[in-house]
């Protein structure tokens, strides 16, 4: 239940700003300071395609800033990004 609350958070911010949250995500996890590679697992060609196009994706300060009021409220302490 908490995990779902965390997850509409999430998604309610990607939409707010107009962002697909799947981008949003990858695009998020890429900014973080120490990530050299981020992980994805695809079945289906179209799978890939937010991936790819996370890839051209900067974040607003803005929308980090939600990211993190986010991870705060949640208490998100079982993300590895502590």
């Amino acid at each position: 239940e908490r995990m779902i609350a965390c997850a509409d958070s999430y998604v309610g911010i990607a939409c707010r700003h107009g962002l697909d949250p799947i981008e949003m995500a990858f695009a998020w996890a890429a900014s973080r300071l120490g990530v050299a590679a981020i992980l994805t697992s695809c079945s289906r060609l179209e799978q890939i395609e937010p991936y790819l196009r996370s890839a051209h994706l900067t974040l607003p300060a803005e929308v980090l800033l939600e990211l993190d009021r986010v991870r705060a409220d949640h208490d998100a302490r079982w993300n590895i990004f502590g």
